[in-house]
């Protein structure tokens, strides 16, 4: 279930509609919240019916499972009748027209070749195109739920097929590989190790895992395989069509009908009940895959079968031998080898749920040598169990239990969540050091986004960054570069100018879509004082104050507009300490100024409890630089006013944000309107809308931010969501109309 109506299931539809019981005002209750649901996929832009189809399935399968077959909501929870007819003529004519431009393949032998040379390759997408083709198997099959047991050079048993409706039963049936068994199952093993998909549901995997390999099989099947009509590109779901037809060409018998050994090495079974291990194949679903033939060289079909059968290693499968019904392998002879025990009796045990166990790396292979005399042709699970009870029964009479050893504390243990983020922080610092262009730095940010988001929340994975860049900073890795790798913020304080630099890095990771604030205004570079400075009466005349950097946790280091010629991480441990005692010096020397100039020309006390003019704090500072930019002839007082920005009282900005944030939310609120067309509350967005300081319109969202969630949450709102807007051009003060004052 995707994430957004997995949200609207567990937050609110299903705690609504669980204690329900079958009376008529139950009833009317559950029909109004079967067509709240509805309504929320039209407002995420889903509003066919051929598109809500899958949403449906999804929601009517989870309240099965949590409720039973029976419960009321499924009742409410439904198409009419006309709908599914709706629905069911909209795909038979998309199917009808898809078989009435068929299309040839003319070179099925080069398909095979180029997918084989993709078993060996290094790259783990490509692996997966290539066996799409030469199993037939999804994209996600192969990637999770697919297990290859060897039957003999040119077929094998496969299990976890997908789209089986929730059945108790595993299927497992025969298939014919168009590579030798053993490649295709070295190469499914290989993947597996490549790609950790673990944890991950079927969705999360289909959208991480898909495009790469759709973007291989385009790369390396374009030229060989016709597109299918309404379509740009090739994709993974396709290999299905073709794999079914090259391997009817090559291993059919010539007795069997096409769609018949069609339906049977693609899985399209229907199981009776659970006492009947009779399968029967569905022909229903064949007529999906019926887009291409195999031609003849010369625009006509090729419709012979079987044509490799008389190949060295090929034999028929087993549900095409005469006088061997059913889908299982023939029992072997009392004197030959006993296998694994025979299907039909695994599928009537319960289905049992998988877990996970670690095994460290060096120490895999013995483990597979140690379970191979354990049902050699069983599942690794099933011979993990074999395993476990063998060492039961091993055991002592009369032994309570089995008290392992306790590994020492030094032993390395398998990488905890932290650690892993740790190392993609690390490798993300090694890609950041070379930018020195901040919409670089974005695109690299919104790239390390979009990964990190598929599995992380960012309260996991932003702290760790963020103490990564900061880490690279205080060694000198990364340079704080005006407008090429930090941005530079100025602010006046009691007539003393204060410079924040941040690097955008930090800026991106916490808001993509960070608009970038270009200064002009020059860098003052650290200059020794040479004499003590002496405030007069009518003038302030100080040298130029020294450019001081200072960061929590971070060394303190002079800044100035171009990088060093040399590495920073070349300076000695003497050479910093005489920086930071220097950069400390005129620090003091500043702050005893202040003084000075606070007793010679005080300043008025605020009336009415309103801050003194020109006392901004720093939101939060990655760096600070402190210079003095008294006129000669103008007093401090004077200063201040000048250096004040005119944007109201605190209170007043805080008033005026929390109203535009109920002007975006009464704007999502509104019927009918589009999931595509709603705007997420972020800071970014308000400060466009508001014009008002980034702190404090940070500090309406941490005050009002369980509301603003649930609000998001409410409407499938995400961290990025605004993109899209800014890709379409739209700004967000032609759209949300509301009045500031």
């Amino acid at each position: 279930m995707r994430r957004w109506l997995k949200t609207l299931y567990d937050k609110q539809y299903f705690p609504a509609i669980a204690p329900l019981i079958d009376t008529p005002q139950d009833r009317q209750i559950s029909a109004q919240w079967a067509a709240w649901m509805k309504q929320q996929w039209q407002d995420h832009g889903l509003k066919d019916l051929k598109q809500q189809r899958n949403l449906m399935t999804e929601v009517r399968q989870a309240l099965k499972r949590q409720l039973g077959e029976n419960h009321i909501a499924l009742q409410a929870m439904n198409f009419t009748r006309d709908e599914w007819i709706e629905i069911n003529l909209s795909i038979s004519d998309t199917v009808a027209t898809r078989n009435e431009q068929q299309s040839l393949i003319e070179q099925p032998n080069a398909i095979v070749d180029r997918a084989k040379m993709l078993l060996d390759s290094r790259d783990w997408a490509e692996v997966a195109a290539g066996l799409a083709v030469v199993t037939g198997r999804r994209c996600t099959e192969l990637l999770q739920t697919a297990e290859f047991i060897y039957e003999s050079p040119y077929t094998v048993w496969f299990t976890g097929a997908l789209k089986r409706r929730q059945e108790e039963r595993t299927l497992r049936f025969e298939i014919p590989t168009l590579a030798p068994a053993q490649q295709v199952i070295a190469a499914l093993s290989k993947l597996r190790r490549t790609v950790n998909t673990v944890g991950l549901d079927l969705e999360t995997i289909n959208r991480k895992f898909s495009p790469p390999v759709a973007k291989a099989c385009d790369l390396h099947f374009a030229e060989l395989v016709p597109q299918r009509a309404g379509r740009g590109n090739l994709y993974t779901h396709l290999f299905r069509t073709i794999y079914a037809r090259i391997a009817t060409h090559w291993y059919a018998p010539p007795t069997v009908a096409d769609i018949e050994y069609m339906a049977a090495i693609q899985g399209h079974f229907l199981i009776q009940n659970e006492q009947d291990p009779t399968l029967r194949r569905s022909l229903a679903s064949t007529r999906h895959y019926n887009d291409y033939k195999i031609g003849d060289g010369r625009g006509n079909i090729n419709g012979r079968q079987g044509v490799r059968l008389n190949d060295p290693g090929v034999q028929i499968l087993k549900i095409f031998q005469q006088g061997v019904p059913g889908l299982e392998p023939e029992p072997l002879m009392p004197e030959e080898e006993s296998p694994m025990l025979p299907p039909s009796k695994r599928q009537l045990s319960p289905k049992r749920d998988r877990s996970t166990l670690w095994l460290y790396r060096d120490e895999r292979d013995r483990w597979l040598q140690l379970l191979q005399p354990f049902a050699p042709k069983a599942s690794q699970p099933d011979q993990m169990s074999a395993l476990l009870a063998w060492i039961e029964q091993s055991l002592p009479e009369n032994r309570p239990s089995f008290t392992p050893q306790i590994p020492h504390p030094s032993i390395p243990r398998p990488p905890t969540r932290a650690k892993t983020l740790e190392q993609s922080a690390n490798a993300f610092i090694t890609t950041l050091l070379p930018l020195r262009d901040p919409e670089a730095i974005r695109s690299l940010c919104q790239q390390e986004l979009a990964e990190l988001e598929q599995t992380y929340d960012s309260q996991d994975y932003l702290p760790i960054y963020e103490g990564a860049i900061a880490t690279a900073i205080r060694s000198g890795q990364l340079p704080l570069i005006d407008q090429q790798t930090a941005e530079r913020l100025s602010y006046t304080k009691q007539g003393v100018s204060y410079v924040q630099r941040t690097h955008y890095a930090l800026r991106f990771l916490a808001d993509p879509e960070h608009e970038i604030e270009l200064t002009t205004a020059p860098v003052s570079t650290p200059t020794p004082i040479s004499k003590p400075i002496t405030p007069q009466r009518d003038t302030l005349q100080t040298d130029p104050a020294p450019t001081l950097t200072v960061q929590p946790q971070i060394a303190v280091t002079p800044q100035s507009d171009q990088p060093s010629s040399s590495s920073p991480t070349t300076h000695t441990l003497d050479h910093k300490l005489e920086v930071l005692t220097h950069a400390l010096s005129q620090l003091v020397q500043l702050i005893q100024t202040e003084r000075t100039i606070a007793q010679q020309f005080p300043v008025p006390a605020p009336s009415n409890g309103q801050t003194q003019p020109g006392s901004i704090q720093p939101e939060s500072l990655d760096t600070q630089e402190a210079t003095s930019e008294q006129s000669a002839k103008t007093p401090p007082s004077s200063t201040v006013k000048l250096q004040r920005r005119s944007r109201g009282t605190s209170a007043e900005a805080e008033a005026r944000i929390i109203k535009a944030i109920d002007a975006m939310m009464a704007y999502n609120n509104a019927p009918h309107r589009t999931h595509i067309q709603k705007w997420e509350i972020s800071l970014s967005a308000l400060k466009r809308l508001t014009k008002s300081y980034q702190g404090v319109i940070q500090r309406v969202l941490d005050a009002h931010e369980a509301e603003i969630q649930e609000h998001h949450q409410l409407h499938g709102l995400k961290s990025r969501h605004n993109v899209r807007h800014g890709h379409a051009g739209v700004n967000i003060e032609q759209v949300i109309q509301w009045e500031p004052d």
